[in-house]
């Protein structure tokens, strides 16, 4: 038997919606029994909670027949995101695009809010949840990545009875994002050394298995280092893009995602380290065999002043010494 068919219209909640959001909470949670603790099935919104995203703007009801058969609630966890706190559609008005729609609506909400992302959280396993997300632009975040805000919402969940090993953080990247460049912190160093790693993995393909190795944890040491003062690129979503090292009027390192090569991220740590030289000559050592970075620094102004056969611990990678002219 055919469904009847229904229009459905979004809309900021207005304080009359608020006594259907828990009904529909209730409804859609029997969806996931045997996936979360009933005690977790049988929670709803305070209405305190509520009562506040209605009046901050940060609740959207789906209605039908101007009546809520849904809803999206963000709290604002972070300066630079929304966090996509509760989604549910009432199993009556399932599998008919009104999720989809809540979801795409608070994305271009936080696009015009100038955000730079959305984040939530949901069942890695369940297979109307991760893979619906992902099938919006919701991407995976790597746990190590993860910032505090959003290491506390897990925990949050764990401390109610959710498995922690079957929940994944997802993040949608909003257009509007705009990467910032701020000086690294000790938190940030596992993420720098994969990201090393990765970067390395990518473009020095004249390393071997065991030079990665073996460099792991001199690169490790650097970053300890206070002889050189590190700087990483940043997502408005807090995602490491890369990040920069700099010391006396030199580049001594400078590495980015590769997932996020060729969208000026590495333009912009330069022109950060440029300022920090603060009208000097900005210098780099490049190694020889990675021409795209030769190439890129090429295109940056810099020029070839000298060369080393053996990188700075007498390996057989050689340097190229460049050096850019202080811009007039």
């Amino acid at each position: 038997m055919n469904r009847p068919s229904h229009r459905y219209e979004i809309a900021l909640a207005r304080p009359g919606d608020l006594p259907s959001i828990a009904p529909i909470e209730l409804a859609a949670a029997r969806l996931l029994v045997g996936h979360a603790p009933e005690t977790v099935l049988e929670e709803v919104t305070s209405a305190e909670d509520l009562q506040a995203a209605q009046r901050d703007g940060r609740l959207w009801v789906g209605l039908s027949d101007d009546l809520p058969v849904g809803f999206a609630l963000v709290e604002m966890l972070e300066p630079d995101a929304a966090h996509l706190e509760e989604i549910d559609v009432h199993p009556d008005h399932g599998r008919r695009g009104l999720g989809a729609r809540l979801v795409r609506h608070v994305c271009r909400w936080a696009e015009t809010q100038r955000l730079g992302a959305v984040t939530l959280t949901t069942f890695r396993d369940v297979p109307w949840n991760m893979p619906f997300y992902a099938r919006l632009g919701f991407e995976d975040v790597d746990p190590i990545t993860l910032t505090p805000a959003l290491c506390e919402v897990l925990e949050d969940e764990a401390r109610r009875g959710l498995d922690p090993t079957r929940r994944v953080v997802m993040r949608w990247r909003s257009s509007a994002a705009t990467p910032r460049v701020r000086a690294a912190r000790p938190v940030d160093h596992e993420a720098m050394i994969v990201l090393w790693e990765r970067s390395a993995r990518a473009t020095h393909h004249f390393l071997t298995e065991q030079d990665v190795e073996a460099l792991r944890p001199l690169v490790a040491d650097e970053l300890a280092s206070h002889a050189i003062d590190w700087w990483v690129l940043e997502s408005a979503a807090g995602t490491l893009l890369g990040f920069l090292g700099y010391a006396n009027d030199t580049i001594e390192g400078l590495f980015i995602d590769p997932d996020h090569r060729g969208r000026g991220g590495g333009s912009t740590l330069v022109a950060h380290a440029q300022r920090l030289a603060a009208g000097s000559a900005l210098a780099v050592d490049v190694n020889e065999q990675n021409e795209d970075a030769v190439g890129f620094y090429a295109a940056l102004g810099f020029s070839v002043v000298g060369r080393s056969p053996t990188d700075a611990s007498g390996r057989p990678f050689p340097l190229l010494h460049m050096i850019r002219s202080s811009p007039r």
